[in-house]
């Protein structure tokens, strides 16, 4: 190439160097940054509260099903309590009704054996008392109302007789005892009411008196 060519071609002008960009721009990327890494922490703050509330709610899930697991056992376990106390609900009972029938058997056994008569009535006598003891130990109280007013609610007055000297509605006889446990009459005691002074049918059916309530039905009265 000649000098001429070399004077003709335009002078290679150098890059344009690199502008820094505005301070407003600047100050924007610098607002996005953090707000990206506050985004950033938020969102590693909230799944870490998510896995601590699914923690806790497998957690509350087990206990939930191990207090069920219990309450069903506990309900199981009463039931079978319950079933236990009503197959031996009679069993003081029984243990204190023992030895009263020992006591009749050895009554009989002597009566067997001895023709005084008036030593088996004391020997009868006996065990009747212990019977009646017992009785009164687990609350059962014995309803011989003779001479007493007649009580619906404890008497059942099975027939009515004219009488001189009580007045009418009074226990003339009683034909069986009843009995009471603690308030509830288990069966009422039959009895022959008074009609008081006048003639009649001494087997008169008792009209006035009502039946006597069933065993269900004893309100307590003495």
């Amino acid at each position: 190439m000649n000098e001429s060519s070399r004077k003709k071609q335009p002078p290679q002008s150098s890059p344009p160097e690199p502008q820094s960009p505005p301070p407003e721009q600047e100050a924007v990327e610098e607002a996005l940054q953090e707000e990206k890494r506050q985004l950033e922490q938020q969102r590693q703050e909230l799944e870490a509260e998510a896995e601590r509330l699914r923690r806790d709610v497998e957690m509350m899930r087990e206990m939930a099903l191990r207090a069920q697991a219990d309450l069903e056992n506990y309900r199981k376990r009463a039931q079978r309590e319950r079933e236990e106390e009503r197959r031996f609900a009679e069993l003081e009972l029984i243990r204190d009704l023992l030895p009263v029938c020992d006591n009749l058997e050895h009554a009989l056994e002597a009566a067997r054996k001895t023709k005084d008569v008036e030593s088996l009535i004391q020997g009868f006598e006996m065990v009747a008392q212990q019977l009646h003891q017992v009785l009164r130990q687990h609350h059962c109280e014995r309803l011989h109302p003779h001479g007493e007013p007649f009580d619906p609610h404890h008497h059942e007055a099975v027939a009515a007789q004219p009488h001189d000297e009580h007045p009418p509605q009074t226990v003339l006889q009683v034909l069986r005892p009843g009995y009471k446990l603690h308030d509830r009459v288990i069966r009422p005691a039959q009895v022959i009411v008074s009609q008081g002074p006048g003639a009649g049918d001494v087997s008169q059916q008792a009209a006035s008196s009502s039946p006597a309530p069933s065993s269900d039905e004893g309100d307590g009265k003495g």
